[in-house]
């Protein structure tokens, strides 16, 4: 009992951690993107 107990917060943890990394990566990538189109679309427009 005390043993799937544990298992079942590790599992929650390794779940919530690896939800806050991939929401953390999603954001990066989106900030990337809208800076790279901002970038771009202003060298387009000035040159």
């Amino acid at each position: 009992m005390g043993h799937s107990f544990n298992g079942f917060f590790v599992e929650s943890f390794i779940d919530e951690t690896l939800g806050e990394a991939n929401r953390g990566l999603m954001h990066m990538f989106t900030m990337m993107n809208a800076a790279r189109h901002a970038v771009g679309g202003g060298v387009s427009v000035n040159g």
